[in-house]
This record gives structure tokens, C-alpha cells and sequence, in this order.
């Protein structure tokens, strides 16, 4: 039997998503296995197990697979747990990134990274979701180490665009000019940078294309502190068309991505960072930051920017809407490399790891 553990169990979240697609994975070849959770969405709990009914599971054959990004009293059940031990690490947020906003998430943060060092000794084996985040495992201590790319269901994409948003944020526009919209999704968080999103795109709509919108999709509950900084920042630049929409649907997120003509990511910190591999489904050239795992997950694909120089990213971004050569090249770039992460690739990747410990 296999258990995963997550302290927090939420739709539309990656590491959720990612834990629903391994225990599919599972089940298709007959392996028993449950999701067990402490805060865990309404809407979920027909799938996933409360936590506090962990010692029914807990036992000596059983494998337990800790999906790590928060400090959690799962951390300590998990160090004490009979059985195998698979901890998944998806990164835990520098907490310098919080200082001056968020008390609490540099206390939080500050926390996780020292717990997870908890686990190095009695762990057998450790897996970041991307080589960055394998390589801060060897730094923590952990031994036997690997990478498992996050297992992602590309099909979902393939619902109805919501029409709202194609009418709303559709590139035609009462003038001449078709509209350019450049597009980022994250959540509203200082590590993300979204100033760094909103300065280029000043100089974009200023001096080069006016008819042109910042789309940021992402939820932004908790972060009110910040979210009021970056509007003051939009107010004091004078821009028009920046759109903070918040969190939504699935159906929403594909219209986004449709309507869209860039991504771009300036994020200083991210563990893998799936919206770079949605934009790859959707064939959305990505211009994006060289940090952390951004470069692991783009390989060879999308464009990187390797420092941030807000006029010079503004023209590289008109060079990907008017060159059609260039366009090309990069999206059939993040085509082949999309195929890196099939559900097929990343199950077999699962299964062999799972050979070496069960």
C-alpha cells in the first residue's frame, strides 16, 4: 500500500494536482494507495483521507510519500513512520522574499527549511519535482536523491474557453490595432516579481505598442499587502490595462492562455513553475528570467533573460509578435520540449523509483 501526505489538499494547486495524478497512476496498475490531508478543500474529501486517521495506515509495509513545501506536523509522523519513506520536494519560498510584507511567512518558511533537514537520515529517497530542487536536497543532507518531474494531465486543457474572457480580452479592439496581450500566471506573491512584470510592461504600452494589456492571473488572497503595492506602482506610472484577475477556473485559465500572444516570467524564485509548460501546450512563446528551476523546466525551449533590463525585454517582446520566423522557431522548441514531460515519461520515471524502495 502507498499513502501520500499532504498538508494542504486544494484544486487547481500543483502539488495537489500532481499527487491526484500519481495516485491515478497508481491505480491503473493495481497498486492500493490513498491521499491522506489536514486542510483539505470541501469538495475533496470524498477522496482524501484526514490525516488524523494516519495510524490506520500506518504500518510496516507501507510506503509513505511526503509531498514537501510547508512545515507541517506531517514532518514529524512522517520521521517516526513505520515502512518505506519517498519525501517529493517542491521547494520552499526563500523567506527574504516575505521580509517587509509578511512577518509570519518569513516565520513559516524559516520553519520548513529547518524541518525538512529533520528528515535527510531517515528518508529513503528524496525527490525534487526539478533538478534545482534535487540539488537543494543534497545541500539539506539527503543521500540517495532523484528527480521526478510533476505529473501533469495535459487533456485537461482541451474544455471549452470561457467565453467571457474571449469577449473581454479578445485581441480585436474598437480600433484598427489588434491588441497584444502578454500574459503571466502565479500567484500574487513577492517572489514572483510582479513590479519587475509591471515596469517592462510600462515601457511596452509607453514607447513601443500602446494597445496593449498585462494580464496577471493568479490568486491574491493573503497577499493584500503586496497586491497594494503593485497597484500603487500601475498608479504611479500612470498605466492602463493591468489586469490583476485573481484566481480562476479551468475554463477561464484556457481562454487566458488563448487570448494571449506572450508569456512572460520574471519570478526570482519558483520550484518548477507549471504555467511554463501550459504555455507550451497552448504554443504561447515564453520569455522568462533565468532563476531557479525556470531553466531546468524551459531546457532548451522558450527564450531566457539572463539579466533584467526592463527596455531591452519590452523589444524582445515585440520581436516574438511581429517575427513570424522567430515565433515559430520558439514555440516548435516548447513543442519538442513538452514531450519531455508526457504522462506516459513521468510514469515510468515514478515506477522506477518505486522499484528501488518497495
Amino acid at each position: 500500500m502507498i499513502i501520500q501526505l499532504l498538508p494542504s489538499v486544494h484544486s487547481g494547486d500543483a502539488v495537489g494536482d500532481s499527487a491526484f495524478e500519481i495516485s491515478k497512476a497508481l491505480s491503473e496498475i493495481g497498486i492500493e494507495n490513498h491521499i491522506l490531508g489536514i486542510h483539505i478543500d470541501d469538495h475533496l474529501r470524498n477522496k482524501v483521507i484526514d490525516f488524523r486517521e494516519f495510524k490506520t495506515y500506518n504500518a510496516p509495509d507501507t510506503v509513505h510519500i511526503y509531498h514537501f513545501a510547508v512545515p507541517s506536523p506531517i514532518t514529524y509522523a512522517f520521521q517516526e513512520a513505520q515502512g518505506k519513506k519517498i519525501l517529493i520536494y517542491h521547494n520552499i519560498t526563500p523567506p527574504h522574499f516575505f521580509e517587509g510584507y509578511y512577518p509570519e511567512l518569513v516565520q513559516m518558511t524559516v520553519t520548513g527549511r529547518h524541518e525538512i533537514k529533520l528528515l535527510a537520515d531517515c528518508t529513503d529517497l528524496a525527490l525534487g519535482d526539478s533538478e534545482f530542487n534535487r540539488r537543494e536536497l543534497e545541500a539539506y543532507g539527503f543521500k540517495k536523491t532523484g528527480v521526478l518531474p510533476l505529473l501533469v494531465d495535459f487533456d485537461k486543457y482541451k474544455v471549452p474557453p470561457d467565453p467571457a474572457v474571449l469577449k473581454k480580452f479578445g485581441p480585436e479592439t474598437a480600433s484598427a490595432e489588434k491588441t497584444v496581450n502578454l500574459l503571466f500566471v502565479g500567484r500574487v506573491s513577492p517572489n514572483k516579481k510582479h513590479e519587475d512584470l509591471i515596469k517592462t510592461f510600462y515601457f511596452y504600452q509607453k514607447y513601443i505598442y500602446p494597445s496593449s494589456r498585462l494580464l496577471l492571473v493568479g490568486k491574491y488572497k493573503g497577499m493584500e499587502k503586496y497586491l497594494q503595492f503593485l497597484q500603487g506602482l500601475v498608479k504611479k506610472l500612470q498605466l492602463s490595462e493591468v489586469h490583476f484577475v485573481g484566481h480562476v477556473s479551468l475554463e477561464e485559465l484556457v481562454a487566458f492562455y488563448k487570448v494571449s500572444q506572450v508569456f512572460l516570467c520574471l519570478s526570482e524564485h519558483e520550484g518548477f513553475c507549471v504555467p511554463l509548460l501550459e504555455s507550451m501546450v497552448f504554443d504561447l512563446p515564453i520569455l522568462a528570467y533565468r532563476s531557479t528551476a525556470v531553466p531546468f523546466t524551459l531546457g532548451s525551449s522558450g527564450i531566457l533573460i539572463n539579466e533584467k533590463r526592463y527596455e531591452e525585454i519590452a523589444e524582445m517582446i515585440q520581436l516574438l509578435v511581429t517575427d513570424p520566423t522567430l515565433r515559430g522557431s520558439i514555440i516548435q522548441a516548447q513543442r519538442k520540449r513538452l514531450m519531455f514531460f508526457s504522462r506516459e515519461r513521468v510514469k515510468e520515471i515514478l515506477f522506477n523509483y518505486l522499484k528501488t524502495v518497495i
